[in-house]
């Protein structure tokens, strides 16, 4: 198992577009969508036909904050996802996948139809890359699946649904290699899940399916009381934590530490997810505008104030930007959900986020000059004190731009 950070392996029928296999590899990301994925690859691959048909059998594309690696067969292509940059490694071995898919799996799907679920192909493709950042705190939960061959694995014993893969590593006396390996290959086969995956610093949105588990006769809401009828009568109170800001220890220590359980079960269920780093981009830029018009209000007039805003959001053409920028009655107010986002790929969201930051540019170019530098020094003391520790390098990517609008101001 290389020590490879995928996130997810595709392959997608190459005229077609038609995605025939896809296999999540890291139990935090819960944004990968192989249709959009697809119809982006074939859009490249429509824009740039001359150079694939020349028989270019590889290439690399960035998605957003993600990166594609590509391997163009003669029916198929292979994609693996990675958002921590490229690495040589994963060339060779997607390639030898990919060859193995189109001889000895594709023409499954001619025989057996869409519905063929390549599970033996899957297996092969985590022993080669594995789950991925696997934390040791993390708990193995037995799904209880039909003809399960959890039975068989020699960690199938130590899985009780509250040790964790330390606490089995410990009590089997496996290798912790080997334990990795057996995690990885349950958890493709989908015959367990994985639980206290949730880490105190995300943030965690709801999904469209998280209203039903607080909507009353809904059959979503009876197996969440099986979880805990105490922690399920919390759940609707919770609804104002979900802005879209607010971290899990933020959430937890508002309210009970055990709400973490109940956080980290909602996620697995897909009622909630982790902030994507595409979204988290988004959040800075939404949290710097609030910022700035702080940082202003105190120093200009709030009719000044609101004038540049409404004059800087009469420029922008963008739906999202425009729906969550509020000014009323002398007042502005930023909108910090992430519903409107929830049909965009990662690349439509970066697009976005361009947007966002040509609208704070514009608005340190519009506020009148005679105090614009002293607005840009306290600006950059709060991106010192505040945002350069809660944000991580990789995170502030994409705002130079913004930044050197500041420089040009303090010069």
């Amino acid at each position: 198992m290389l020590n490879i950070k995928v996130d997810a392996v595709l392959f997608i029928q190459r005229y077609s577009g038609l995605p025939l296999l896809s296999l999540k590899l890291n139990p935090r990301v819960l944004d990968i969508d192989p249709a959009l994925i697809s119809g982006f690859l074939m859009a490249i691959q429509a824009f740039s036909a001359e150079v694939i048909e020349k028989g270019t059998e590889e290439f690399q594309i960035d998605y957003g904050k993600r990166l594609f690696t590509v391997i163009v067969g003669s029916e198929t292509m292979a994609v693996a996802v990675t958002t921590e940059g490229s690495s040589d490694a994963i060339i060779p071995v997607l390639r030898e996948l990919q060859k193995e898919f189109e001889m000895n799996h594709y023409l499954d799907l001619e025989i057996h139809g869409p519905s063929n679920i390549y599970d033996e192909f899957k297996l092969e493709i985590a022993e080669h890359f594995g789950l991925q950042d696997i934390a040791l705190s993390w708990v193995p939960v037995d799904k209880k699946c039909d003809d399960s061959e959890l039975a068989i694995s020699p960690i199938a014993p130590y899985i009780d649904g509250s040790s964790s893969i330390s606490d089995i590593i410990e009590a089997s006396g496996i290798p912790k290699e080997q334990v990795l390996k057996e995690i990885s290959k349950l958890w493709t086969t989908g015959e367990i899940d994985l639980s206290n995956i949730l880490e105190h610093t995300d943030i965690i949105i709801p999904t469209n399916e998280f209203y039903k588990y607080i909507q009353t006769g809904t059959k979503e809401r009876p197996d969440l009381k099986k979880f805990s009828p105490s922690l399920i009568s919390l759940l609707p109170r919770l609804v104002s934590c979900f802005d879209g800001r607010t971290t899990v220890a933020e959430i937890a220590k508002q309210y009970d530490p055990q709400v973490y359980d109940l956080l980290d079960t909602l996620v697995r269920m897909g009622a909630l997810q982790i902030l994507s780093p595409e979204k988290k981009r988004i959040l800075l830029a939404k949290e710097l505008l609030v910022k700035v018009l702080e940082i202003a209000s105190g120093l200009y007039s709030t009719q000044v104030v609101l004038e540049t805003l409404t004059e800087v959001l009469r420029k922008t053409d963008c739906p999202e930007i425009l729906a969550e920028v509020h000014i009323k009655q002398n007042e502005w107010n930023v909108d910090f959900g992430f519903l409107l986002y929830d049909n965009h790929s990662p690349n439509d969201i970066m697009n976005i986020h361009a947007s966002w930051i040509d609208l704070l540019t514009n608005l340190i170019a519009l506020l009148p000059s005679n105090k614009k530098k002293k607005l840009a020094e306290r600006l950059v003391h709060s991106l010192q004190e505040e945002f350069f520790e809660k944000y991580s390098g990789n995170e502030l990517e994409g705002f130079e731009e913004f930044s050197l609008s500041l420089e040009a101001e303090l010069s």
